[in-house]
């Protein structure tokens, strides 16, 4: 895959982070029947980010808009938020057409909003070239789909920048999932903080972070749900079920979240919402 760098000099030596949600049924395809149990925990987060004056950037599950959309109220009324795209479904693994999600989730979300989304973020870290395609197609400005580390059975992002750069071939910029370093590429998310615990928050609160960081969370992330019981361990490889049994037994999510982004306020970092990272670069 060709890709380009951007030019991050542009931005004179700011250090930005954005804090981007994904905003989708329980644990994602993980349960038999959809659960949307972690949406009680929405006003406890919007109350924390309106405290903060922190902005967010929601990546909302293109269903959701037709079968929950008083949960994408909620947001949009009380917080300074931008809304994009993430998948249609969120359907297996396995079952994923980029195709179908990407153009059923458009229009889901024009039908909500009355405008197309300028961003996307497919589900766990899942990339392909039918995908960017599918994006560059449909008009999408940029995606944040890439995860530059390694998940054997689910992506291997080794090989591509853990900075944003340019997917060449589809007139599409990439904002990846921030990982600790170049070196060190253990994404900086609220999952991995809550699997590696305190060493990883304390060399998180030591260690210089990257220029820009993409944090990513998802609101099952934030409390241990009744719902996180009926995960379907029996259809996971057998490494990573006990993986996800020691994440969603952290029961300090919020906790978690709020260490990490006083972390980024101590070190001064500005706040943005993608889009608005976006727009910063191609304005410079």
């Amino acid at each position: 895959m060709k890709y380009s760098f951007i030019d991050l000099e542009k931005l004179k030596g700011s250090q930005i982070a954005c804090i981007t949600l994904d905003l989708e049924q329980d644990h994602g395809g993980l349960l038999k029947e959809p659960s949307h149990e972690a949406f009680l925990l929405a006003d406890d987060l919007i109350n924390y980010f309106k405290e903060k004056s922190i902005p967010l950037t929601c990546f909302v599950q293109g269903s959701l808009f037709e079968t929950h959309p008083e949960i994408v109220e909620d947001f949009s009324s009380q917080l300074n938020i931008e809304f994009e795209l993430h998948t249609y479904s969120h359907p297996e693994l396995r079952e994923i057409n980029h195709k179908y999600e990407i153009k059923n989730g458009k229009n889901a979300f024009y039908n909500f909003f009355g405008n197309y989304p300028k961003g996307y973020r497919s589900q766990a870290g899942i990339f392909n070239q039918e995908l960017f395609s599918s994006l560059s197609y449909d008009g999408f400005k940029f995606d944040s789909s890439i995860i530059p580390s390694l998940r054997p059975g689910f992506y291997n992002g080794l090989n591509l920048p853990s900075i944003p750069h340019r997917l060449s071939d589809f007139n599409l910029n990439e904002f990846p999932i921030t990982t600790f370093s170049k070196l060190l590429r253990i994404p900086v998310s609220l999952s991995y903080l809550k699997l590696l615990g305190k060493p990883y928050t304390a060399l998180l609160n030591i260690s210089k972070l990257p220029n820009f960081v993409n944090f990513s969370f998802h609101l099952h992330d934030l409390k241990n749900l009744n719902s996180s019981k009926k995960i379907q361990f029996d259809k996971i490889s057998p490494i990573y079920g006990p993986i996800l049994k020691r994440t969603y037994k952290n029961d300090k999510g919020m906790e978690i979240l709020d260490k990490f982004i006083n972390i980024l306020l101590k070190r001064n970092y500005n706040f943005l919402k993608l889009e608005d990272f976006y727009n910063m670069l191609i304005l410079k």
